[in-house]
């Protein structure tokens, strides 16, 4: 192998990096005597600063076999500096010091399991009517004895892809060649939609009518580590809440696309005084994705609905005259 036929490239970025003074956002440090809406000022700071990543790599293999591999990766992070946050905002509802758009929900660690626990517990806000066992159990962050917005924390990781990465490969034989492309999102959760989660709301188009989710594996007294709590028939206010149990991560790698194809050579095309060019290939897209979600969702869409990610394969011809 020559060293005359290596190539490598190497391109790191690590630029991103703004401040920005004077973003439009309502007012929150206003006296209760104020007397009308909270005014929209020109105030607050936010900062982001990242990095990109890409390597390229280029080789040879004797006479007829060529191959490149190709990788990048993006990381980004977003900081609120000032938010105009009151004095003696609870440092967990404070949004200064957090990213833009984080997640903010209840911690959920377990079910009651019996109903010593549901009389022991904080008295829960979303269900006025009562807790019983296989009910979700929220930690009473503040400790007043009462679960109830106050105990709402920042959970999981940002709802948007702020770090994704990507590779791909390919190599040419002869009149061979093949590539494929892989590209993936971490750092990333986001809340399931409640027409997979709560037995109650499979009624919609989006039900999914309990073909095939977790409510299978619901909570009993002798399945006391289910991954559903408890049924009920109609809404529970205290399960439905945001929470870590209904926040999921969503990061993936997807196989996004995969192609084989064989090139005619100059002889047989010469023969058939048509083409300057043509080859046959055939091609997959969407073709696997690895992720802890359930395979009913698509990790790239924006929300978690009944939208299962669609593969297709296509076989076809190019050319030029």
């Amino acid at each position: 192998m020559s060293l005359q036929n290596k190539q490598m490239s190497k391109n790191v970025i690590a630029i991103n990096n703004e401040k920005r003074r004077g973003i439009l956002m309502e007012r929150k440090t206003i006296p209760y005597w104020f007397g009308n809406s909270s005014p929209k000022a020109n105030i607050g700071k936010t900062k982001n600063h990242g990095i990109d990543i890409e390597l390229k790599w280029d080789d040879r293999i004797g006479k007829d076999f060529n191959y490149w591999l190709k990788a990048n990766m993006s990381m980004s992070e977003n900081r609120v500096v000032e938010a105009d946050d009151p004095p003696a905002t609870a440092i967990n509802k404070r949004v200064a010091g957090k990213p833009i758009g984080y997640n903010s929900g209840l911690l959920s660690p377990d079910y009651y399991q019996n109903w010593d626990d549901v009389y022991n517990a904080p008295i829960s806000s979303y269900n006025p009517n009562g807790l019983m066992p296989g009910d979700i159990r929220f930690v009473d962050y503040n400790a007043d004895g009462i679960v109830d917005d106050d105990d709402k924390v920042p959970i999981g990781d940002v709802g948007y892809a702020s770090s994704t990465y990507a590779f791909s490969f390919g190599f040419s034989w002869r009149n061979w060649s093949m590539s494929a492309m892989l590209n993936g999102v971490y750092d990333i959760s986001k809340n399931l939609s409640g027409t997979y989660l709560w037995e109650y709301d499979t009624s919609s188009s989006l039900g999914f009518m309990l073909l095939n989710n977790e409510q299978k594996d619901y909570w009993t007294p002798n399945n006391k580590n289910a991954a559903h709590p408890v049924l009920h028939l109609t809404t529970n206010g205290n399960n439905d809440e945001y929470s870590t149990y209904t926040l999921r991560n969503s990061s993936f790698l997807r196989l996004r696309n995969v192609e084989i194809k064989y090139r005619l050579g100059k002889k047989t095309l010469n023969k058939l005084k048509v083409f300057s060019n043509l080859e046959i290939y055939f091609n997959g897209n969407n073709l696997y994705t690895w992720t802890n979600l359930p395979s009913s969702f698509d990790p790239e869409a924006k929300n978690l609905e009944v939208y299962p990610i669609a593969k297709r394969f296509n076989f076809g011809v190019r050319f030029s005259l």
